[in-house]
C-alpha cells in the first residue's frame, strides 16, 4: 500500500509525508462467501514513516 498522510490517523496529525507498507490478506471461503479474513501488515513501519517515535520491542 502507498499513500500520503493527509488526515489524522491514530492520533497523529497530517504530516503530508508519503508512505509505503507491505503486508498480506488471506481469505477463507465457505461456498461463495468469505468466512474468515486474516490481515498482516507492517504497522510499526507505517507509524515510523508518519513520524511516530520508535518503540522498544
Amino acid at each position: 500500500m502507498r499513500g500520503r498522510h493527509i488526515g489524522e490517523y491514530q492520533g497523529f496529525p497530517p504530516s503530508g509525508r508519503t508512505f509505503e507498507v507491505s503486508g498480506q490478506i488471506t481469505f477463507r471461503f465457505r461456498g461463495s462467501k468469505v468466512a474468515e479474513t486474516w490481515l498482516n501488515w507492517d504497522y510499526q513501519g507505517l507509524l515510523e514513516q508518519l513520524g511516530a517515535p520508535e518503540t522498544a520491542g
